[in-house]
């Protein structure tokens, strides 16, 4: 069973009215909420007729005391600056009734707006939770970006160490290079001298060494020997003795 006054399809028997107009079900509580009275008279359910049906229902049709006021072409005309629609002068609905109407409507209010919360929270919840794991998701790929930007930044002074060091080593060679040129020049100037030096030079083999030996008068000897003209004091700019290559050579 359907109600017109609130969202209810139960309904204790001596609680609920039906309108004999438009034949809608109502409770007595929700349009009397204030009222005492425990059950209604068979009477007031009998003629019974609900507050819209009222509201378009003639004055002339009413069971009240209230006059009739004849229509006049003036009648229509309101003169007073504010004055309430006709409508309003044929229905004053009680304050009993407005604060039960207010109250119902409250309630209904307060109960969608407690089901669209709790649906509301329903639905969050499991974004909540998705929302949560992008969250240390999010924090893990921080970390990692970070440690990978420490690594690179190691890298970029690493690599800039080493291009240091490469120019310094590049440095090195060439002066390195230009040393060996240097030094094969000069070694090539010194075998030059010495084969100069040494074009003079006279080797005699197989002379025996003797123990306090002077190498000028022996000379003079092999010279004297050999009937070779020279003058010893001007020819004669050095002898010396060389070790042989020879464990030992043949004497002469």
């Amino acid at each position: 069973m359907k109600f017109a006054c609130c969202n209810l399809t139960t309904g204790v028997a001596s609680d609920c009215l039906l309108c004999t107009k438009c034949g809608h079900n109502y409770h007595f509580r929700c349009l009397h909420p204030t009222d005492k009275r425990k059950e209604l008279s068979l009477e007031l359910k009998k003629h019974w007729i609900c507050p819209e049906c009222t509201i378009n229902q003639p004055r002339t049709a009413r069971n009240d005391s209230t006059p009739v006021r004849v229509q006049t072409n003036e009648s229509n005309v309101n003169s007073r600056r504010g004055a309430a629609s006709g409508i309003y002068e044929d229905f004053v609905l009680d304050s009993a009734d407005k604060t039960s109407f207010i109250v119902l409507i409250r309630s209904i209010i307060s109960e969608e707006l407690a089901s669209l919360k709790g649906d509301f929270k329903t639905s969050m919840y499991p974004i909540q939770e998705e929302l949560k794991t992008f969250k240390k998701e999010f924090e893990i790929i921080k970390v990692s970006l970070d440690f990978i930007n420490s690594k690179f930044d190691e890298i970029n002074k690493r690599i800039e160490c080493c291009e240091g060091e490469m120019n310094v080593l590049t440095q090195k060679c060439m002066e390195i290079g230009k040393l060996c040129s240097s030094v094969e020049e000069i070694e090539f100037n010194n075998n030059n001298r010495e084969q100069w030096a040494r074009k003079s030079n006279v080797e005699v083999y197989g002379i025996p060494e003797r123990k306090n030996e002077n190498l000028i008068s022996l000379l003079q000897t092999v010279f004297d020997k050999t009937h070779l003209q020279f003058n010893i004091n001007t020819d004669i700019d050095f002898i010396t003795r060389v070790a042989s290559k020879k464990k030992r050579c043949e004497e002469i």
